[in-house]
C-alpha cells in the first residue's frame, strides 16, 4: 500500500513538473515574439488602459485586439493596431507611435492571452 502511494505522488509530482516547465519555456517564447496578438481586458491590467488613452481610443473599451507587428527593421513600418473583438473597425499606428513603456510592456506580456499571429 505504501509503495502505492509513493509511486502515486511521484506520478503527480512528474506531471506537475513536466507542465511548470512547458509553461515557463511558452512564458520565455511569448516575450521573444516580433508578430502577435492580444485579446486584451482592460481590467487585467493599466496597460491596456493606458494604450487606448495613448491611441486616442473613445470610448474606452472592455476588450479588444491588440496585434503587433514589428517584423521589421524599418521602424516605419513596424505597427500596432488595435479593434474591437469583433474586428470590425481598427485603428493602426506606427510601433514608435506609442510610449517606450507601453512597447516594453507588450512585449514583455506571457500571460496565455499573447500569441503568435499566423503567417
Amino acid at each position: 500500500m505504501r509503495k502505492r502511494n509513493l509511486t502515486s505522488v511521484a506520478a503527480v509530482l512528474v506531471v506537475l513538473f513536466s507542465f511548470s516547465f512547458t509553461s515557463a519555456q511558452n512564458n520565455d517564447d511569448a516575450a521573444k515574439l516580433k508578430h502577435f496578438k492580444i485579446s486584451a481586458v482592460t481590467t487585467d491590467d493599466s496597460l491596456f488602459y493606458k494604450l487606448q488613452v495613448e491611441m486616442d481610443i473613445k470610448p474606452i473599451m472592455d476588450t479588444y485586439i491588440v496585434i503587433v507587428n514589428i517584423t521589421s527593421e524599418d521602424a516605419d513600418k513596424q505597427k500596432i493596431m488595435i479593434s474591437d473583438v469583433s474586428e470590425k473597425s481598427a485603428i493602426v499606428m506606427k510601433w514608435t507611435d506609442i510610449s517606450q513603456e507601453l512597447r516594453d510592456g507588450l512585449i514583455a506580456w506571457t500571460k496565455p492571452n499573447k500569441v503568435p499571429v499566423d503567417k
